[in-house]
């Protein structure tokens, strides 16, 4: 039995008992994959040390630059509240499972088990 997506801007069945479709899985593992990218911009951008904007219009400013960006940094902070966040409550459902299981078989009890150490 296949059921609706549950990522709002999705439009795909799920199948099995999957949390939610391939797609939106593929989406996310890219997403994630370029976080430690996007933190190495951000650090570059907090300090300034890449350009951001285009070409200026006008003459200079005569106030001298901050030596860091505020919005950079204020971007970088959200993102670390948001991957601890996650991660808090990921770690939070991870029930860790003791007992013996066989060494290589099917039951979904032992596969379970396997899966959470």
């Amino acid at each position: 039995m296949a059921l609706d997506c549950p990522v709002a801007s999705c439009d795909r069945l799920m199948p099995g008992t999957a949390r939610i479709c391939g797609a939106c899985t593929a989406e996310l593992a890219r997403e994630l994959d370029a976080v430690p990218s996007l933190d190495a911009d951000l650090d570059l951008a907090i300090s300034r040390q890449s350009r951001t904007t285009g070409g200026s219009v006008g003459g200079r400013s005569s106030e001298k630059p901050l030596p860091w960006n505020e919005h950079a940094s204020e971007a970088a902070e959200r993102l670390q509240v948001i991957l601890l966040g996650w991660d808090r409550v990921l770690v939070a459902s991870v029930h860790p499972l003791h007992g013996p299981t066989c060494a290589s078989c099917t039951h979904p009890s032992c596969m379970y088990a396997d899966l959470g150490r």
